[in-house]
């Protein structure tokens, strides 16, 4: 099923049918959803050496009651009979099928072009004809042109992610670090919590008037192993056959079509090889970093990257809506944090007095001095971010609240009470393997507030 592509969309989807014929056909037949709309889309691939009837007998069977379950039905891949060839008796055969269950074929020009033939074995037969189709010569990868389905029922987007952020830039940071210090920051206060909610209210009141939050569309980076060289055979592989389809003789032809396949092969493992030296030189360079090892690693398995499936199973429970599968992951996470607790045995009584003999004193901590306090957010990755802002900026204005954050600090440590707001926690349940449905399957990723 090589020939089909399908472009990353992130839509939960579901299996309706998986069919292996060996020797014969495969199909494989799923079901997205799209906003509140269903698609039955499939994917189908018949071998050449295969006989037609052994092949339509077992189809038939399955396809009219597929095409017959919703009206958004979409059946795509090559099925190896020229579909042009209209005094082929097996042709005939197909197109009086799918013309009394309501189908339509979607393609009326050749989708497999050599040097000597021009066939259409590449189908799209749709229950609806508000379904638009487009064959593409170019950019030429295989004998097979690539073909794109347009589905005029549902609203597509683009595959791009809304992107939230303040533009703070240098004049914009010194406004900000003089309306700060213009604050009141109420210290002292020997009060925690009303310390740290004084912080974020006063900050968080400045940044929106100064730089307001921002929005803007992300859209996927090209591939980083396709640079210039591989942007440039790949031009000269689509001007080589530019070149083969405007021949007006045989010699011509075949001359050409050698040219364009020395290309295009040139053009295909150029990118192979450029995928692989990527991959290589990513793993050697995090070879001493595991964290940035696992992280590249993975991105060589297919991510999950779809959203919650519509139905999750809670303990033989289906739950469907998202407020019930929140509650419910809630009630599943913490029970697995009782479970652990049950599993510590009684007698294990940990106490300040146990860790004293341990070395370690949490009845008194040592106050911390600001030049300690700047050397720890020194530190800190310019790239995380906190309830506030990002760390960078939370470091370029150190210099004004360098002392309410000490205070804030201390004034934790001296009375053992951590904010009740940084004990706000965001947990995101993530599948830990492909296309999970049930809750044992996810695992909670954790991200503190």
């Amino acid at each position: 099923m090589a020939e089909t592509i399908v472009s990353r969309l992130y839509y939960s989807f579901q299996v309706v049918k998986k069919i292996n014929v060996d020797s014969v056909y495969w199909c494989l037949v799923i079901r997205m959803k799209f906003h509140n709309e269903n698609v039955l889309i499939g994917c189908l691939y018949r071998s050449p050496s295969s006989k037609f009837d052994e092949f339509f007998d077992h189809f038939e069977n399955w396809a009219e009651n597929i095409f017959s379950q919703q009206n958004k039905c979409i059946l795509i891949g090559d099925f190896n009979l020229n579909f042009l060839n209209e005094n082929d008796s097996l042709v005939k055969k197909f197109k009086n099928f799918i013309a009394n269950i309501g189908v339509e074929q979607l393609i009326h020009e050749p989708t497999r072009v050599t040097n000597n033939s021009s066939t259409l074995i590449d189908y799209v037969l749709s229950s609806s004809t508000l379904n638009q189709c487009s064959v593409h010569e170019i950019p030429k990868i295989t004998d097979h042109n690539i073909i794109t389905v347009t589905i005029k029922s549902c609203q597509l987007q683009k595959s791009s992610t809304l992107k939230l952020y303040s533009d703070f830039s240098e004049t914009k940071l010194l406004f900000l670090n003089e309306k700060l210090l213009n604050c009141n920051w109420n210290l002292n206060l020997n009060d925690t919590d009303t310390i740290y909610a004084n912080l974020v209210k006063n900050i968080s009141e400045q940044v929106n008037i100064i730089s307001p939050l921002k929005s803007s569309k992300q859209f996927k980076s090209q591939l980083p192993w396709y640079d210039h060289e591989v942007f440039v055979a790949a031009r000269y592989k689509d001007e080589a056959y530019k070149k083969f389809k405007n021949c007006r003789t045989v010699i011509d032809e075949q001359l050409n079509w050698a040219i364009y396949k020395s290309y295009r092969n040139e053009a295909v493992n150029l990118l192979k090889m450029k995928k692989a030296d990527y991959y290589e030189r990513k793993i050697d360079d995090c070879s001493h970093d595991p964290k940035k090892m696992w992280k590249s690693l993975k991105t060589l398995i297919k991510p999950n990257n779809s959203p919650l499936p519509d139905v999750i199973v809670f303990d033989t429970q289906r739950v469907m809506l998202d407020q019930n599968k929140a509650e419910s992951f809630n009630n599943v996470f913490i029970e697995s944090i009782l479970d652990i607790k049950a599993t510590i045995p009684a007698s294990i009584q940990w106490s300040c007095e146990n860790l004293e003999v341990l070395g370690c004193n949490l009845s008194d901590f040592k106050r911390l001095s600001l030049k300690e306090l700047k050397s720890i957010i020194s530190c800190l990755d310019n790239k995380c971010t906190t309830n506030i802002m990002n760390n960078k900026v939370l470091k370029s204005i150190f210099s004004v609240l360098g002392h309410v954050r000490l205070d804030f600090v201390n004034t934790s440590l001296i009375n053992g009470h951590f904010p009740d707001q940084l004990e706000i926690s965001t947990v995101v349940p993530v599948p830990k393997v492909y296309n999970a449905n049930e809750a044992f399957n996810f695992r909670p990723l954790n991200t503190l507030l």
